[in-house]
């Protein structure tokens, strides 16, 4: 079961160290496993006919900016995978995937995951002189409608921090499990009544709400 249990566009920041933790140690020696995350973009998707707001969205070009990410053990210790010193995740199309990397990670069973995605304020120096398009945004979303004439761009000031439970993540001495976040952007634009919002066409009353709440609630995490 997956559910959201905090979300505000303006969600006070995850309060996360720039090493990797736990509470609760006992002060025993600690096994280690290891644990590999990524993010990656589901399959495209085509809107049904007989409500065509965009028939075939392409994404070619998507930024996430990321605040942190922890887990939570069965134990109840809370390890942090992430650092709050902000980083993107990157992605351009079907199947692309942005691999964050393995670290040595705690032996135990995490049966939840708190993620936080956060807008990039001039404070994130190499976020913001880096990326112009994410400058007090947290998403920014490229690519075509229909053809690749048909061009559209957006970014979302969205910001929220949610806790998902999900599949039993195993950490093994020796071991390396994983986790992949599972991004389908196609699902963003779902109006809710079998067709999709055309992404060249965003202004109107309650379009960006109807998207912003559609990323949070399309996100998936899959346990590999």
């Amino acid at each position: 079961m997956q559910f959201a249990r905090y979300l505000s566009r303006f969600a006070a920041p995850l309060l996360l160290t720039f090493a990797l933790y736990g509470c609760g140690n006992n002060g025993a020696e600690t096994q280690t496993g290891a644990l590999s995350v990524r993010f990656s973009q589901g399959g495209q998707q085509v809107s049904p006919p007989h409500k065509a707001a965009a028939d075939n969205i392409v994404v070619n070009d998507l930024k996430i900016v990321l605040g942190g990410i922890q887990l939570i053990s069965t134990t109840g210790d809370t390890i942090v995978f992430k650092s709050d010193d902000p980083f993107v995740a990157l992605l351009w199309g079907d199947g692309d995937s942005h691999d964050l990397g393995a670290i040595p990670f705690p032996v135990g069973d995490y049966l939840c995951t708190i993620y936080q995605i956060k807008q990039a304020t001039v404070a994130d120096t190499a976020i913001y002189n880096g990326f112009p398009e994410l400058q007090d945004k947290s998403v920014y979303c490229a690519g075509y409608v229909d053809d690749a004439d048909s061009t559209f761009e957006w970014a979302s000031d969205l910001a929220f921090v949610r806790t998902m439970d999900h599949d039993t993540v195993r950490v093994r001495a020796g071991d390396t499990a994983e986790i992949n976040f599972v991004i389908d952007p196609e699902l963003w634009y779902d109006d809710g009544y079998g067709g999709k919002y055309d992404p060249r066409h965003l202004i109107g009353a309650g379009t960006y709400e109807k998207i912003d709440s559609n990323i949070v609630s399309t996100l998936q995490i899959d346990v590999l």
